[in-house]
């Protein structure tokens, strides 16, 4: 079987359980970063091809929104700003649809001039008629966002072909922890994960200094 890291399936694909039939990736617009005070803070773009032509202007919105409900179903303080651009004829920056708090993604209407917004097409491989999906927040949540989306429109960029393939996929590496409120240990998956041998050392450290794991370590 394939195998693919955690890290690569979360920001390629925005889940750990990626469908690989089709492509469809999500992007990490780096040069972004430099428009965006808070620096926790990171931008993802993903290309639906030709539903820019196909979605009415009130269906994108009901996208954009459904794209945060997504998140909240398991965390309701998780929301992303979330812009959605039709790219026009002449593959130029079209209509603009923005939902979730908009302060993390102005940029992307005021600050970026037509030069930077054509080097954002280009990069993404953006043609004419396509759907443009920016997601705007912390940590992974801009990537689950997106794979929200890409499990929306996948199935209709598969023959019937490749609807009926099996297309196993081993998930590798899956984080023990993540860092949550107050710079906390979390359990990220279940806590009867063995820890990487070269990790271990360094989450003796953390306890040794004070720090609740809740109990999810015994060291």
């Amino acid at each position: 079987f394939q195998r693919m890291t955690y890290r690569h399936a979360m920001d390629t694909y925005g889940t750990d359980k990626p469908d690989t039939r089709y492509q469809m990736h999500i992007e990490k617009l780096t040069d972004l970063d430099s428009f965006i005070e808070n620096k926790e803070v990171s931008v993802r773009m993903l290309r639906v091809p030709g539903k820019g032509n196909e979605l009415s202007k009130k269906k994108i919105e009901k996208l954009c929104e459904d794209v945060n409900l997504s998140l909240k179903r398991t965390n309701e303080n998780r929301i992303v700003s979330v812009v959605a651009v039709k790219v026009e004829e002449g593959v130029n920056w079209g209509r603009v649809v923005m939902a979730g708090p908009t302060e993390n993604a102005l940029f992307l209407i005021k600050k970026g001039n037509d030069e930077y917004k054509t080097k954002i097409l280009q990069s993404v491989g953006a043609r004419s008629g396509d759907l443009l999906i920016c997601a705007v927040g912390i940590g992974d949540d801009p990537c689950e966002a997106l794979g929200y989306v890409r499990s929306t429109f996948g199935p209709d960029f598969m023959t019937e072909d490749e609807k009926h393939k099996l297309d196993f996929l081993w998930i590798t590496d899956f984080p023990m922890f993540e860092v949550g409120a107050n710079q906390k240990l979390k359990c990220s998956h279940h806590p009867f994960t063995m820890p990487n041998a070269e990790d271990t050392v360094a989450l003796r450290d953390y306890a040794n200094k004070g720090n609740s794991i809740d109990g999810l370590l015994q060291i």
